[in-house]
């Protein structure tokens, strides 16, 4: 299954997909996929990021912060604080879906850096 999803982030409109891996009908890990500065979701890294952990039976959503790919807002508003926002209102968004067991962040270079600090963010929380 794949959904295309958007929320209310920091900036604006954040847009997402997300998939979940054929023949899973119970309880799921979901990783929050977040991309580096100047990529986007669907850069050909994100992509096979993604596939490898749809193969594995773990769902995904990944983002595009705000200035990159299909979300609203301008790339020089973009701030590493406003990013760690954006992808806690896609935790929010995973939490509140009815199948979801787990939630995983990972990150790919300033993604990395955004999961890293919230994660100990929501580990304090």
């Amino acid at each position: 299954m794949t959904e295309t999803i958007t929320y209310i982030g920091s900036k604006g409109r954040i847009a997402g997909l997300l998939q979940l891996p054929q023949g899973k009908n119970d309880k799921l890990t979901i990783a929050i996929i977040l991309h580096g500065i100047g990529d986007h979701k669907d850069t050909p890294f994100m992509n096979a990021v993604n596939n490898e952990l749809l193969a594995n039976g773990i769902g995904t959503l990944r983002i595009d912060f705000n200035g990159h790919g299909d979300s609203a807002g301008s790339f020089t508003d973009m701030t590493i604080p406003l990013e760690i926002e954006d992808a806690r209102q896609a935790v929010n968004y995973v939490s509140s879906l009815p199948f979801v067991d787990k939630i995983v962040l990972i990150g790919h270079s300033q993604g990395g850096v955004v999961a890293g600090m919230l994660a100990g963010k929501l580990g304090k929380d």
